[in-house]
């Protein structure tokens, strides 16, 4: 999702999807790429009404998140869970844009990010 500051949001909005490999990046400004690397976890796992990945943003706040939902299921007490995030923070090289998404942007991502 392409978000600017100068889009015209009105109120507090959410965005709910899937990947295909268990990872959520975001471009900063200054070309730093933000990832957050997560188990894939399939629809049928998610809870109701929600997504694997979820994009909120609050524009009067002034931000945005990027949120990774992990598998739904129900504790029993003393029951705990497990959820491995790995957060990774690289430059963008230069000869890739950083206004929008492009193939070059998704391959760097997945070939020197989250599998290198």
């Amino acid at each position: 999702y392409l978000y600017y500051p100068t889009d015209n949001v009105r109120g507090k909005q959410k965005l709910f999807a899937f990947t295909q490999g268990g990872w959520l990046a975001h471009v900063t400004a200054d070309r730093k790429v933000f990832v957050k690397k997560f188990d894939h976890v399939l629809p049928a796992r998610i809870t109701p009404g929600q997504g694997e990945v979820e994009v909120y943003i609050d524009p009067q706040a002034g931000y945005m998140e990027l949120e990774n939902h992990g598998t739904y299921r129900q504790l029993q007490p003393g029951e705990g869970v497990d959820y491995q995030v790995t957060w990774l923070l690289r430059e963008l090289p230069e000869n890739i844009p950083a206004d929008r998404l492009t193939q070059a942007l998704i391959d760097f991502v997945e070939k020197e990010i989250v599998n290198p």
